[in-house]
């Protein structure tokens, strides 16, 4: 690939430092990464048509090296994700196979080196393409892809907004009535023609459509559904008016419930549609719920600005979310998952995500930061946060959680490309935010006989089921993220570097991610040891290895913090906020037991 001279200013906003060409694996390698593509990513987005793109990957890999940049831009995200998607042993596997001269590579490269190379060679291709002028379906989806394997939510974000434009430049938002009049394509800003599209690349762009707002709302661009004062509808803080300048999706027809084999190039109209679930289940599905969040803030608030129905306290409106929510329950229920088959892995993430997008929303909706720090009781309101409210908070985020890691132990999702697009689904910070309000309950409910979350039958062998229930899916996080918590923890020695350096979003960042880890361990052990407290009389004294792993960590923090002391003397020392918050067992469960604005602040990081 020639270096493009006019967008070669545009390489630092992919973080490329120099122009050094990509080269493209060898053709059984980008087979065998189409592959797993198909098998891990695909799935979860459908935007690519597997029937016609395998036919030109199959061409195009014979000599990749010379292929057209939207090709080649196309072909780097497909090598992007499907490294991404890939377990450890998989990735070992198929890079440590023979050369094509034989011979074995003593050790595979790494899969951070390896991912580096591909997205620098993605982001060559697509300036090469001219990504910010293109009128190119082609070269947007290649992007659209790329963004996928972006980890940096912030530069993610910016760069959607890119996606969005050009989609609307090309006119993908148009698409809002199934009827076919093999429509001419044109300019979305200025209806310039450019021929007519068949009804397959209508549904393509359409699909393409819906990918691309659904990552802007994953990664923030279009943020949780807010009201117009500031409040959000479905989301832990207030995200402003993001939901007045989002593209709307009650406008934009629904893909057609069909599969792939079902669309072909030269076909004249649109197919007969499926009845039951097909391989676009999962996300028919999903945008059914972004149309439903948009109906949702629109009635509510439209009706408010004129006077109809006044939501007059925080807990009225969590009553509106409740009965909101009731609606998008039975529109999965009754629309989707009671078709899903258990023993089809995509069909069982169906219905784990559809479950866990419900439970995550009435755990949102009652959140005490929401309900209690935005009003005052009042007669209207007996008590803002009652017992009541208490124990389905508390059964929402242990349900969050449990569905979570159900999900991840679905045959062939485990490791695959799932895990990485459910943590854009389930947004990382509601996963934290839940079992942090877990841990923040279990120090207060130590026995059987205060758990009233339905967690078992009644009495004696059910509640000592729901009380162990949230204890195990704090385990379960601990297992899959405490390695990453313990790192976190420990890199507060390098701290008092930063004393006379002003700070950047990255070390604040950076700083934040310390602050939330300390205190979120010592969140965790301040629940172990009331219960243990509470249940010594039982002669408990059994402890959990994560438990004891964070015993440890804090005594070694508390040693470093001692030494740390003789030397430096830093104001800001993020330590400090875990000893300041004063989270003290209280005789019953309050709303006012944590301090949720400081959490909300160190959930933003």
């Amino acid at each position: 690939m020639n270096d493009p001279a006019a967008p070669y200013d545009l390489a630092g906003l992919f973080g490329i430092t120099g122009w050094v060409p990509v080269a493209h694996p060898e053709p059984r390698v980008i087979l065998r990464l189409w592959q797993v593509f198909v098998d891990n990513v695909n799935p979860l987005m459908r935007i690519v048509h597997v029937p016609t793109t395998h036919q030109m990957i199959v061409e195009a890999s014979w000599d990749a090296n010379h292929a057209p940049p939207a090709t080649s831009a196309l072909l780097f995200a497909v090598y992007s994700l499907a490294v991404i998607s890939m377990s450890p042993k998989d990735y070992s596997e198929m890079f440590s196979a023979p050369n094509g001269d034989g011979r074995v590579p003593p050790k595979p490269p790494s899969k951070f080196e390896v991912l580096r190379q591909y997205r620098t060679g993605g982001a060559q291709a697509l300036l090469a393409a001219g990504l910010l002028t293109t009128r190119h379906t082609d070269v947007l989806r290649a992007f659209t892809l790329y963004l996928l394997g972006e980890l940096d939510v912030e530069l993610s974000s910016t760069m959607t907004a890119v996606a969005t434009h050009i989609g609307m430049k090309l006119g993908l938002h148009r698409e809002t009535s199934i009827s076919y009049d093999n429509k001419e394509k044109t300019d979305g800003r200025n209806g310039k023609s450019y021929g007519q599209i068949t009804f397959f690349e209508r549904e393509m762009r359409l699909r393409l459509w819906w990918q691309i707002v659904r990552q802007g709302a994953s990664v923030g661009n279009f943020g949780s559904v807010g009201s117009p004062n500031g409040g959000a509808i479905c989301g832990s803080g207030g995200s402003g008016c993001n939901w007045l300048t989002a593209p709307d999706p009650r406008h934009m027809r629904l893909p057609l419930n069909i599969n792939d084999v079902d669309l072909h190039p030269d076909m004249a109209g649109p197919p007969l549609e499926h009845t039951g679930p097909t391989e676009i289940v999962y996300l028919l599905m999903k945008y059914e719920a972004a149309r439903w969040m948009r109906q949702f803030a629109e009635r509510t608030f439209a009706s408010q600005r004129a006077g109809k129905h006044n939501i007059h306290s925080p807990y009225e409106l969590a009553l509106a979310k409740d009965s909101a929510i009731d609606e998008l329950e039975e529109l999965f229920e009754h629309k989707y998952l009671r078709y899903c088959d258990p023993n089809i892995p995509l069909h069982t993430l169906t219905v784990c995500m559809g479950r866990l997008a419900v439970a995550q929303l009435r755990f949102q909706s009652w959140h005490p930061r929401v309900v209690v720090s935005a009003g005052e009781s009042t007669e209207r309101t007996p008590a803002l946060f009652p017992q009541q409210s208490a124990d389905a908070v508390f059964h929402n985020a242990v349900r969050v959680l449990d569905l979570y890691f159900t999900s991840r132990q679905v045959k062939r999702i485990k490791n695959s490309f799932a895990v990485f697009q459910m943590m854009a689904d389930a947004v990382m910070r509601i996963l934290v935010d839940a079992v942090v309000y877990v841990v923040s309950v279990l120090r207060v409910r130590t026995g059987w006989d205060d758990v009233t979350d339905g967690g078992g039958p009644e009495g004696g062998e059910g509640n000592k089921y729901a009380l162990e229930r949230p204890l195990r899916v704090v385990e379960l996080f601990y297992a899959e993220y405490g390695d990453d918590l313990a790192k976190a923890a420990v890199d507060d020695k390098e701290q008092g570097q930063c004393e006379e350096v002003a700070l950047t979003e990255e070390s604040r960042r950076w700083i934040s991610g310390t602050a939330f880890a300390v205190a979120f361990c010592d969140l965790t052990l301040e629940a172990w040891e009331a219960r243990m407290v509470a249940r010594r009389q039982d002669g408990e004294t059994s402890t959990p290895e994560f438990i004891i792993a964070l015993q440890q960590q804090q005594q070694e923090r508390r040693q470093r913090k001692e030494q740390h002391k003789e030397v430096h003397t830093w104001t800001a020392d993020p330590l400090q906020l875990s000893d300041d918050m004063s989270w003290k067992p209280v005789a019953s469960w309050k709303c006012d037991g944590l301090d949720w604005e400081l959490w909300n602040d160190f959930l933003q990081m």
